[in-house]
């Protein structure tokens, strides 16, 4: 999952995408952190719809560090998006 973030990061979609295998999300489903990362990738590649389907997983699964995500440099494009504002409130605290 670093590898297919930082090549997001890059610019380099469908390389990306490509790391962003069935196996790897079928991982990433089953590990909140991983889970997390994948919700990383779809943001920088500018996925605001899958990044937050992500997001809500990993929360919901057991991320225990929901205060990153509102300072995390990787989901800066989908911080202002009224979903990403409602997971705390509607996944851990709600």
């Amino acid at each position: 999952m670093a590898r297919a973030a930082q090549l997001a990061q890059d610019g380099k979609r469908q390389e990306a995408l490509k790391e962003m295998d069935a196996d790897a999300l079928k991982y990433a489903s089953l590990a909140p952190m991983v889970a997390a990362a994948a919700a990383e990738v779809y943001a920088a590649l500018g996925d605001k719809p899958d990044a937050l389907d992500w997001l809500e997983r990993a929360v919901r699964t057991g991320h225990e560090r929901v205060e990153w995500f509102r300072r995390d440099p990787l989901l800066a494009k989908i911080r202002n998006e009224p979903r990403s504002q409602q997971i705390p409130d509607s996944t851990v605290y709600g």
